[in-house]
Parts: C-alpha cells; sequence; structure tokens
C-alpha cells in the first residue's frame, strides 16, 4: 500500500508535495530526494511507513533520525552530513506538523556533529603560482615565503 499522499493533519504537506515544491529549484529538489533515499535506507524501511509509525507512537523522528545520522557519517563527509542535518527540521515541521515536532529535541537527542570541508582545492591562480614557484626553484630560484590571501612572493636568489 503506498502511503506517500496520506496527511495526518490538516497544517501539514503530504511526503509528495514537500518532495516536488514548485518553488524550489531542481538541485533543492534533488537534496531533499536523496534526503529521503538516505533516510529510508538507514531505517530500513519506506519513508510514507516511518511517517505512519512516527504518527501512531510506535517510533519518534527523532529515533529514526539518529538512525539516520549514525548511518550517513559511516559514509558522507562531516560537511554533507550538517547540510542532510540542516534538512531534517524543515521535513518533520513540514510533515508531521510543529505540535509534533521539535527543533529543541532534536537539536538535544540528534546533535550536529562537526561541519567542515574535506577537500580543500586551490584555485586557479594559486595553481599556476605554486607551478611558477616550482620552475624557479628548478632554475636556481628559491621560494621562502608565499602569502596565500594576496598571491604575494617573495624569492631570493640561492646564491646569495
Amino acid at each position: 500500500m503506498d502511503n506517500s499522499n496520506i496527511t495526518f493533519d490538516i497544517d501539514v504537506l503530504t511526503l509528495n508535495d514537500w518532495l516536488n515544491d514548485s518553488a524550489l529549484e531542481p538541485k533543492s529538489l534533488w537534496n531533499r530526494k536523496q534526503l529521503v533515499r538516505l533516510y529510508e535506507k538507514a531505517n530500513g524501511r519506506k519513508m510514507s511507513d516511518i511517517l505512519a509509525d512516527i504518527m501512531n507512537g510506535k517510533t519518534s523522528p527523532y529515533i529514526t533520525s539518529k538512525n539516520f545520522m549514525d548511518g550517513i557519517r559511516k559514509t558522507h563527509s562531516p560537511y554533507t552530513c550538517y547540510m542532510y542535518r540542516s534538512l531534517l527540521t524543515g521535513m518533520f515541521e513540514s510533515l508531521l506538523g510543529e505540535g509534533k515536532f521539535s527543533k529543541k529535541k532534536l537539536d538535544r537527542l540528534v546533535p550536529n556533529g562537526s561541519a567542515y570541508i574535506t577537500h580543500v582545492r586551490l584555485s586557479q591562480n594559486a595553481r599556476k603560482l605554486l607551478k611558477c614557484s616550482r620552475l624557479l626553484s628548478n632554475v636556481g630560484m628559491v621560494v621562502y615565503w608565499f602569502r596565500w590571501r594576496t598571491f604575494e612572493l617573495q624569492w631570493r636568489a640561492s646564491n646569495g
């Protein structure tokens, strides 16, 4: 049985409406659909079944969110986990209603981990500058100081 269009309260959206909100850009809609896919995988059942169990008191959004976060922390970067965790509040307030969901409780029971970027990439200018510095060192010049913000390069001759 497909429960994706069941509405539990008059002031909430259906899962289908939340996933296909016409006010959002395609990338935001993709993020929402990916969130639901990962949430289903972490909890081992369809999102509509999870929502039905929450409304029937068999589970809570906090327990299922903890399962979700514990699952994605194993396979995703800290920043990606932070991004998906930030979508949970809006999702549950939209699908369950504000009376059945508390952001404060989510923050307490399912804390957000560190949000840092794990892949640092140099800008094109910094790559070119490093390449030039390597070339200079190959022709007898030594690069000894580099300031990233202003791309300032100081050097001295290797023989003096």
